[in-house]
């Protein structure tokens, strides 16, 4: 398939936007099926995105209607009612990330043998995506730029 300028554009913007590296989208320059390899890489990231969102509302919505911890088994069960349907891995996933950033967004209550049954609240998110900005910004700024 042959990519206009426009079509190019805007596969580098949604890229950027998602934070692909050059790598991931790479394979767009492949035959036969390098655009459509790139549209699914694009869709997975969206897709993760989303269900990290979902999973930190639905932390928000079970402290403030019980005050207790929730597992990613629960929280897969609540997602089967939405458009969204996340599956217990994906949750998994979502947790791994935002654990693994170490930003205090979650916190761990209880760990388990099988992570779908850890169960955990909401830490301070506001300060997490404050901290997430911060980094963002010292990873953009150009070493001239660091003092």
């Amino acid at each position: 398939m042959l990519l206009d300028a426009d079509r190019l554009g805007t596969l580098a913007e949604a890229s950027i936007a998602l934070g692909l590296r050059p790598y991931e989208i790479g394979p767009l320059f492949l035959v036969p099926n390098g655009l459509s390899d790139l549209h699914d890489l694009l869709a997975d990231r969206r897709r993760e995105l989303d269900i990290v969102s979902f999973l930190l509302t639905k932390l928000v919505e079970e402290e403030s209607e019980a005050g207790e911890a929730i597992s990613a088994r629960d929280i897969s069960r609540d997602g089967r009612r939405t458009e969204l349907r996340p599956s217990v891995e994906e949750i998994v996933n979502a947790i791994d990330i935002m654990s693994g950033l170490h930003v205090g967004a979650l916190r761990l209550v209880d760990t388990a043998d099988d992570p779908k049954f850890a169960t955990y609240v909401l830490g301070d998110a506001p300060a997490g995506a404050r901290r997430l900005r911060a980094l963002a910004d010292a990873i953009d700024r150009r070493p001239s730029e660091a003092q």
